[in-house]
């Protein structure tokens, strides 16, 4: 797909193929989306559109992260989300893991990430 290239481009694409139910089109846009989106805009588009490709990644970098949320990004990713990531980052903070990716995102988060896809 000639021309496109920002995170709210392949958004835009990923709606129109979840839309249309292209599949194929909503698959080069989730990789496309892997590689340019920041971690909130995984995040959202994440629950927009059911991935958790687009989510894991997105809370493990937001956990893993040095910096805190700003309050734009707070904004953007709502409550639950942000206290989900706060509990996380304290218990690195705490010790509970390492920055090394041993935060177990997949249960911390279990009640925000749709189930796992069956496999096509």
């Amino acid at each position: 797909m000639d021309g496109v290239s920002t995170s709210e481009e392949w958004a835009s694409v990923l709606n129109i193929a979840d839309r249309f139910a292209f599949t194929s089109v909503r698959e080069l846009a989730i990789r496309k989306l892997l590689a340019v989106a920041s971690p909130v805009e995984k995040v959202v588009l994440g629950h927009r559109f059911a991935e958790r490709r687009l989510l894991i990644p997105g809370y493990m970098a937001l956990v893993s992260r040095y910096s805190a949320l700003t309050l734009d990004e707070a904004v953007c990713l709502g409550m639950a989300d942000v206290v989900l990531i706060s509990q996380a980052r304290e218990a690195i903070r705490d010790g509970d893991y390492t920055y090394s990716g041993d935060v177990p995102v997949e249960s911390l988060f279990a009640g925000r990430l749709p189930p796992p896809s069956a496999p096509e």
